[in-house]
């Protein structure tokens, strides 16, 4: 057996390092620039907001991407929402959401006037 030489792996740990710290730069990087387009969704009991529908790949073309309106119950942690969509599985007449799946409703009849 050949004795191994420590030195011959110090470049490889530079390298990892190396490698950790760009990873580390780019993340930052990217945070920076989803922090200037992110906006901050904040719903209070009493606002009406339409619902995020989930498509399965089978489903016909020209269904509605979103449903609603549904009125806001009550917020349950930070990201849920207890809204007043019954529940079709569980025959709740409400239904907790995720909030990336609810959107203000804008009324037509606002938009007229």
């Amino acid at each position: 057996m050949l004795p191994i030489d420590q030195n011959s792996y110090e470049p490889v740990n530079e390298a990892r390092n190396l490698a950790l710290q760009r990873t580390i730069d780019y993340h930052n990087k990217n945070k920076i620039k989803y922090d200037e387009r992110f906006v901050d969704k904040k719903f209070n009991p009493g606002d009406l907001v339409v619902y995020e529908e989930l498509h399965y790949p089978n489903a016909i073309k020209l269904s509605p991407p979103f449903s609603g309106p549904y009125e806001i119950i009550k917020q349950c942690s930070e990201v849920t929402y207890e809204i007043n969509k019954p529940n079709s599985l569980t025959k709740q007449p409400t239904q907790i959401v995720h909030i990336s799946k609810l959107k203000y409703f804008h009324s037509p009849d606002k938009l007229k006037s």
